[in-house]
C-alpha cells in the first residue's frame, strides 16, 4: 500500500513555435507557458489532482487565417481538479472539472468555457 504524498510540479518555458502543425495554423508565435501540477495520492485507490495553467500567446506574423492577425495577444488561463478512485483492481471512475479563460486584444476571440467530464476506465494487461 502506498503512503499518502503529495507532489508538485511547475513547469515553465518560453519560445517561438512555427503552427503550422497545429490546428489553429496562425503562423509564427510566442508562447510563454507557466504549468503547476499538485497531486495529492491518498492510497493506492485514490488520487486528487490540481492543475493550473497561464499560456501568453502572441502573434507574430499574418498567416491569411481566419482568427489570427499579426500584434494579436491571447492570455489564455485554465484551472483544473481531477478525483480519481479506484473501484476494483481493474475499474476506476474519474470526475473532473476545467475552467478555461482567453483574454484577447482581438475583438471576438475573448471567451469562457467550464467543462465537467466524468470517465469510468478499465485496464488490462496486454501481454
Amino acid at each position: 500500500p502506498l503512503s499518502p504524498f503529495l507532489t508538485l510540479r511547475l513547469i515553465t518555458e518560453q519560445g517561438i513555435v512555427n503552427t503550422v502543425d497545429e490546428v489553429n495554423n496562425v503562423g509564427l508565435v510566442l508562447r510563454q507557458v507557466a504549468t503547476a501540477r499538485l497531486t495529492y495520492t491518498h492510497s493506492a485507490v485514490l488520487t486528487v489532482e490540481l492543475f493550473a495553467q497561464y499560456s501568453r500567446n502572441e502573434l507574430l506574423e499574418n498567416s491569411g487565417t481566419i482568427g489570427g492577425q499579426q500584434g494579436q495577444i491571447d492570455n489564455l488561463s485554465s484551472a483544473s481538479i481531477t478525483a480519481s478512485y479506484a473501484l476494483t483492481r481493474v475499474i476506476s471512475l474519474t470526475g473532473n472539472y476545467l475552467y478555461l479563460r482567453n483574454d484577447s486584444n482581438q475583438a471576438g476571440n475573448s471567451y469562457d468555457e467550464n467543462r465537467v467530464t466524468i470517465a469510468v476506465t478499465g485496464r488490462f494487461s496486454a501481454f
